[in-house]
């Protein structure tokens, strides 16, 4: 399974500005993220793959995902995914924050806020920039 990308209908785009390495411009989406019933964290996937297209990007440069319902989040831009921690009660024996183990069901973190900042062609955009 995947996550599910919700836009706010109301904040689809907000014009940053020029990026020097790019054609394209810099916007900000804001949104959701709904997580599923089994969290990868094995030796080939750690995290949740998203992908620009997922949030109408062609690139994603700057993602923050705000805590929700205990769980903090952390964009990975090297692997392009987003993972999840949670606090340790032995804290101790591996740090204070760990990440969700393999499988975890996270079916009741629907709507985890993020904003991200990434290249889009403003070309392309069929609505009118803020």
């Amino acid at each position: 399974m995947a996550v599910v990308v919700s836009l706010h209908d109301d904040d689809i785009t907000k014009f940053v500005g020029r990026n020097p390495l790019s054609p394209n411009d810099m916007v900000e989406r804001t949104g959701t993220i709904a997580f599923d019933n089994s969290y990868p964290n094995t030796g080939g996937t750690v995290g949740e793959i998203v992908t620009p297209a997922m949030f109408e990007l062609d690139s994603i440069e700057v993602m923050v995902l705000f805590p929700h319902l205990g769980y903090l989040f952390e964009f990975h831009p090297a692997s392009v995914t987003v993972r999840a921690y949670y606090g340790d009660t032995n804290a101790v024996a591996d740090g204070a924050l760990i990440q969700v183990p393999n499988a975890t069901d996270l079916a009741t973190l629907t709507a985890v806020p993020f904003t991200v900042y990434g290249a889009v062609d403003v070309t392309s955009i069929t609505h009118e920039l803020p």
